[in-house]
Order: C-alpha cells, then structure tokens, then sequence
C-alpha cells in the first residue's frame, strides 16, 4: 500500500498523478529486492561478520572474510599436524641402581650377635665368617652332653674291668656283657647328638655366600648383643664390579603402553634413556630385560609394576648401588596430539566407558 499525505486543499491534478506513478513503481521494486534480500540463506551470519569485521578494523567485509579463511586454513593446518605428523612417545617412570649379583645374609639359628667382623664397605669372599651367634641354650646342651658323654664312658670302662674279674662266673660275666653293650647303644646316641649340637654351633657362625662389598650401613655397631631369629635378614652383599641393572617402578596405568611396545617389537628389545641423580648431565641407555607380572603398592601407596632394565656398566661413572634414577621407556612413535594430550583423552575414555 503507497499512502500519500498532501498538506494543501489543491486536489491531485493530472502531473501530480503521473510523478505518484513513477514512485509506486520504483518503490515497488525496491520493496520486492528488499524482500528478496532479506530471505537470502546465512544472511543473518553475513551481518554478523560484517559487524565483527568493523569491531577489528576491517572495512571491507571481502578483507574479514579473507582473513576468517586464513584462520581456518591455519587451524586446520595445526589439527592436521596433531593427527598425522609423529613423534616420539616416552613414559616416565623413577627407580633405583642396582648391582645383579647381590645377596642378603639370614641368621643361620637363633641367638644373640656375639660380634661382627666386617663394616659397611669391607670386601669379603665367599665363606668368609661375617657374624658371630651366640646361644645360651646350646651351650648348656652341649656341656650337658659332654658331661653324659664322659659319665657313660667312665661306667662302661668300669663294666669291662669287672667283667675281666669276675671272667670265671658265666652268668655275671653275661650280666657284664648285657649291660656293656647298652652303654655302647647309650654312647652311640650320644655322639649323634653332639654330631648334630656342633652343626648347630657350625651355624652360629655366619658366612658369605658370595662374594663381594658388605652394602649395609654400620652392620657391626646395629647387631652386636642383639637377638635374633633364625631367617632373620643380618646384611647384604653386592658384587660391584660385576653387571648392573636398573629397578625401575612404572605407575600401573602406564604399563600397557610398554607391554604394547614390547609386542610390537618382536625379539627387539625396547630402549630405555635414563639419568642417575647422582650424575644428572649425563644420559645414558639401557634396555628392558623383564617385566613383572603382578601389580604392587609401593610405600607411597601408589600401585606400580617393576621392571628390570640392563645397562653397560662399562658407561657407568662411579655407580653407587640405590642411586636414584629417572628412565624413559621408547615406545614408538605416536601423533603430536596424542602424546601431548594424551592423559586428557584417556581421562575422557575412562569416564566414558564408566
């Protein structure tokens, strides 16, 4: 509908007609383009860009758009490199130094340290006598016996030279021989007895059983005139110029990707990077050796699986047996984007499946 307002008492005359009709018809077709504009798809989207563009200087919405494409491209690029390019994949995990050949020493019976011959550091061999037992109750057995011993032997030296007295009279001389030959049973008992007292005082003494460096700090001035249990653990013994490895705790939920690598690996054995505490400019490698079975609490009450990486100990500088380490486990290479946010897409899943 065109309305038209004339603020005059002159009535339309025939040239204000005809110009009335010219503007119907141009205001007709401005309307029919404007409508035609207005149900043109995303034009709502076009607005709001041509808005945005002059809230960031850009006068022209050709420029903005232009720009919102180099965007895209650029963080289409950036997901592209998290999907497709690869790099390597580590897991961390800490543990300890240790020397192969080692062995801790039990108490062999029950007693008292009555001394000790060796300190932390000393170098013993194989058999040498570490600690020295003493029990009160197998030195009354033993001096018991020995008493018995000496008693029954006493008696039956006597039973003989009565029996060579009284040689004519046949029946004491059988009472004789009846009586001897139950003092020889009672001796031969005997003796099995202190038989098995001196192994038992054998064990009272304490001894390497192999070869190597005393690791346990003070051992001589904690165990002197302290009681013991047999199976009771005294010290260790370490070889130290021999093989060496590294016991390495890796947290639980980390595991799976080692075990995968070691599938995946075939008879290649995974590589391991790792830097000692006591040395930390240098690092150095190794490569996992076994894996445990079963999952373990440590004393921080966090569940780990250990597992055991052969080093060069040739590459070692000074290595100290219990020195802390921190190892990288090689286990393929995976996307950037997993390996940065990995722990956020496995939190995800987690939650996901539960």
């Amino acid at each position: 509908v065109l309305v038209v307002e004339k603020f005059s008492s002159d009535k339309f005359d025939v040239v204000a007609r005809d110009r009335l009709e010219i503007c119907r018809r141009q205001a007709a077709t401005a309307l029919a383009n404007a409508l035609e504009v207005h149900s043109l798809p995303l034009l709502g989207l076009s607005r709001g860009i041509r808005r945005a563009g002059r809230l960031f200087g850009f006068q022209s919405l050709t420029h903005f758009s232009l720009a919102i494409v180099a965007a895209l491209l650029l963080g289409g690029g950036f997901v592209a490199a998290f999907c497709f390019v690869q790099v390597e994949f580590t897991i961390t995990a800490r543990g300890r130094l240790q020397p192969v050949e080692q062995q801790d020493i039990f108490a062999t019976s029950d007693g008292v340290v009555e001394s000790t011959s060796v300190r932390h550091g000393d170098e013993v061999e194989a058999g040498e006598i570490l600690v020295q037992l003493r029990n009160t109750e197998l030195d009354y057995e033993t001096e018991r016996l020995l008493g018995d011993l000496s008693t029954t032997r006493a008696k039956l030296q006597a039973i003989q030279a009565a029996r060579v007295v009284d040689g004519r009279n046949r029946q004491q001389v059988g009472l004789h021989n009846a009586e001897i030959e139950r003092l020889k049973q009672m001796l031969t008992g005997m003796e099995r007895q202190q038989a098995i007292l001196k192994r038992q005082r054998e064990d009272l003494s304490v001894r390497a059983s192999v070869a190597g460096h005393v690791m346990s700090w003070e051992a001589n001035k904690s165990l002197v005139s302290r009681p013991v249990r047999q199976g009771q653990r005294l010290m260790t013994i370490a070889r130290l110029d021999g093989p060496w490895q590294l016991e390495l705790d890796v947290p639980d939920e980390e595991i799976g990707h080692v075990l995968q690598a070691r599938r995946t690996s075939g008879d290649e054995a995974i590589a391991v990077r790792f830097v000692l505490l006591t040395d930390p400019a240098t690092s150095q490698q190794g490569t996992v050796a076994d894996v445990g079975l079963a999952t373990v609490v440590t004393g921080d009450h966090q569940p780990t699986v250990h597992v055991l990486v052969d080093v060069d100990a040739d590459e070692l500088n000074s290595p100290r047996p219990g020195a802390g380490v921190v190892a990288h486990f090689h286990c393929g290479r995976r996307s950037i984007g997993y390996v940065w946010f990995r722990r956020f897409w496995e939190e995800l899943r987690m939650h996901m499946l539960i």
